[in-house]
């Protein structure tokens, strides 16, 4: 069930919008803490905090080569400003430098940046400073002096673009500089910071690994779960049922102490939220058509719960049965990624009843890689409703078990459906409908390029594996 995580990558496709479900899942604890398992969550979580503060993050590194481009930016648009105006480096030094004038000469922007670049890569590279305050005073000052210096500069003076590009590109770099840090860098590192403090408590005092336990096709699992990632489960035979269904009751009760009392009532009333969010989404007017090449159907709506983008819907009919298709959609959530092409990886993270589970799934790259790999944390529900149709839905929670992953952007589900409907012997209609906030700034028209792409392919996926699943059960093929 768990996958390694160097497997996944990020553009959150319908596998998590729809929210998989799962038949069951937890984690369970199965010895008490030993004194060397204690001094090795010590060494562990000392490891930890030492790497943390030796090395920069990427997106720290990220801001600090910013600062490092802003000032090479501007060095390179002087000098070519003094070559327009026809002066060599000496005479540029004197006439720039040495008798610098406020109104007739722009070296100063260089000037600015040079002290900008000494205070951001001390304080935020050197002594990886978290507070904002060092870079608002620089861009308050920086600010103030370019806006300062374009209403009192000679325009007449040199004649040049460089005249106008200059401050312009100076205060377009340092409010990039900014937004950078202060929406991106500080509030990701304390983010991280926070989850690796309870790190020891969503491990229930042990060291930094969990034993999983769960129940899958009737047969009981083990797995090891080091704390640098997941690890593919091995299967161990199976015993009894009895063995099997106290051993899932046992480890259900260990899953429910990893999260506060707090937490676990907000999940369950999200999820019976979550549920009427789903069938309201089913029976959702007002889908347009961008894909119907039978048996696979595509339709789009503007999303109801952003103020841009779209919600999508996949539409086709399966030649096995609603039951046999829900099956294959919540008991193997963890095999999804062995017939879809558009998932990356899709593993169980806790049961929280037989009803309610929460998944981590990742999906691919789409748009010839202008979307990169997005990874989703869902909280999943399943339902039944009269005429045999049965569906799940999901949303996207934040939620400890589940940190953020290096290499993936963590996307945003909105309350999405998967149903399966009765359609006469041995053959159902399945319904997929998708609404993804992929976060990262991607065109929209690259998004609904790549989201039409992707669920026809999902589409034609579910087509061909309902066949191979009709064929090797012996199934009698729909009319």
């Amino acid at each position: 069930m768990q996958t390694s995580a160097t497997a996944v990558t990020d553009f959150q496709l319908p596998a998590s919008s729809a929210g998989l479900s799962v038949n069951a899942v937890t984690v369970d604890e199965v010895h008490a803490p030993s004194s060397n398992s204690a001094t090795g969550m010590e060494a562990t979580a000392a490891s930890v905090d030492s790497g943390r503060h030796s090395k920069i993050g990427t997106l720290r590194r990220a801001f600090c080569l910013l600062v490092l481009f802003d000032l090479i930016f501007t060095c390179i648009l002087w000098i070519f400003y003094t070559k327009y105006l026809g002066l060599d480096l000496g005479k540029a030094i004197r006439d720039q430098v040495l008798h610098y004038q406020f109104t007739s000469s722009v070296f100063d922007l260089v000037g600015v940046s040079l002290v900008r670049f000494i205070l951001l890569e001390v304080f935020y590279a050197a002594l990886r400073l978290q507070s904002p305050w060092v870079v608002a005073v620089t861009t308050a000052f920086s600010t103030a002096f370019i806006i300062v210096k374009i209403i009192l500069y000679d325009y007449d003076h040199g004649h040049s673009v460089f005249d106008y590009l200059l401050p312009i590109m100076s205060l377009v770099l340092v409010w990039i500089e900014t937004f950078l840090l202060d929406c991106k860098v500080l509030p990701k590192e304390r983010a991280d910071e926070q989850l690796n403090e309870r790190s020891p408590l969503l491990s229930g005092g042990r060291s930094s690994s969990v034993t999983a336990e769960y129940v899958y096709g009737g047969g009981l699992r083990h797995s090891f779960v080091p704390s640098e990632g997941f690890v593919t489960p091995e299967s161990s035979p199976n015993n009894s049922d009895n063995e099997d269904d106290g051993a899932a009751a046992n480890s259900q009760v260990a899953a429910s102490s990893l999260l506060s009392i707090e937490e676990r009532h907000r999940l369950a009333l999200r999820a019976s939220r979550l549920a009427d969010e789903s069938w309201q989404a089913l029976e959702d007017a007002g889908w347009r058509c961008v894909h119907d090449r039978p048996p696979v159907r595509v339709l789009s709506q503007r999303s109801r719960h952003r103020p841009s983008g779209k919600a999508w819907r996949l539409e086709t009919r399966l030649p096995i049965s609603a039951d046999r298709a829900f099956r294959e959609i919540w008991d193997r959530v963890d095999r999804q990624a062995d017939w879809n092409p558009t998932v990356q990886f899709s593993r169980l993270l806790l049961r929280l009843d037989s009803d309610t589970a929460i998944v981590h799934n990742a999906t691919a790259e789409a748009g010839g890689g202008l979307i990169k790999a997005r990874d989703f944390v869902t909280l999943c529900v399943r339902r039944s409703r009269e005429n045999g149709i049965r569906y799940t839905g999901g949303v996207s929670i934040e939620t400890g078990l589940m940190p953020k992953m290096d290499g993936y952007i963590r996307g945003e589900n909105h309350p999405g459906c998967i149903a399966c409907i009765p359609d006469g012997p041995g053959a159902c209609q399945l319904v997929w409908i998708v609404d993804s906030d992929i976060k990262g700034w991607v065109p929209t028209r690259v998004i609904d390029q790549a989201m039409t792409s992707v669920m026809t392919q999902l589409g034609a996926s579910l087509q061909s594996h309902a066949s191979r699943i009709a064929q090797k059960e012996g199934l009698s093929p729909a009319v």
